[in-house]
């Protein structure tokens, strides 16, 4: 099983280093975290970093994305939540778009759009 941590600056730390002590831990679960950019990102406190060893476009698939909650992980899950809405619409026509707002259709369009040049879309 492929789990995906989404992290970003401003992150509760707890939130993504509680789910991947417990679930790294399982046999045949692999663990990485993610980010919109690769590189350190700072906790809600600025006083820690965890590194996004990829980028959520180029996790093949996971089965599980974890979003660590802070400051703007609401509107990052949105734009995650809407990417997926969209790789579905693109296979069966259900999703709606239009009723997200601009800022996180823009940013659900750039992680479509890197899960192409990457051939994972």
């Amino acid at each position: 099983m492929d789990i995906a941590i989404l992290v970003f600056d401003g992150m509760t730390v707890l939130d993504a280093v509680g789910p991947y002590e417990v679930l790294s831990r399982l046999p045949s679960v692999d663990v990485t975290m993610v980010g919109t950019e690769r590189g350190p990102k700072r906790s809600d406190l600025d006083s820690l970093a965890i590194e996004a060893d990829a980028l959520l476009s180029e996790t093949p698939r996971p089965d599980v994305v974890i979003l660590a909650g802070g400051s703007c992980g609401v509107e990052l899950a949105d734009a995650v939540r809407l990417s997926m809405e969209y790789r579905l619409e693109e296979r069966f026509g259900d999703a709606d778009p239009e009723r997200a707002p601009e800022s996180v259709r823009r940013t659900a369009a750039e992680q479509l759009k890197q899960s192409r040049s990457h051939g994972r879309a």
